[in-house]
């Protein structure tokens, strides 16, 4: 996906309630993001540019090598364009993800 995608997933997580922790977009990585929700445990929706699929992770309480492990909630491995709005329902769950628009 490109930018524009990744700056339309930032919107619609805040259009759903939710409070970004974190973002990146790498176009270094082709063009792979990830967008962090404030939530307890966190979560977060991945582009994976490469393997061009989506992932929505949950941190768990694991480490390894002192960060963080992450097990995976959902994934599209071939996604279309309502995807993302789905990916997007999942990781806002319970911040009124039912308000989720494309």
């Amino acid at each position: 996906m490109d930018r524009a995608t990744f700056d339309r997933a930032q919107a619609m997580v805040i259009a759903a309630g939710a409070e970004i922790a974190a973002c990146e977009y790498s176009p270094q990585s082709f063009g792979s993001w990830h967008v962090t929700v404030l939530s307890v445990p966190r979560r977060r929706l991945l582009w994976d540019g490469k393997e061009r699929w989506y992932v929505v992770e949950q941190e768990t309480s694991e480490q390894w090598n002192g960060m963080p492990k992450w097990s995976e909630l959902w994934i599209d491995r071939n996604p279309n364009a309502q995807a993302v709005v789905v990916a997007i329902q999942i990781l806002c769950a319970g911040s009124d993800g039912a308000g989720v628009r494309a």
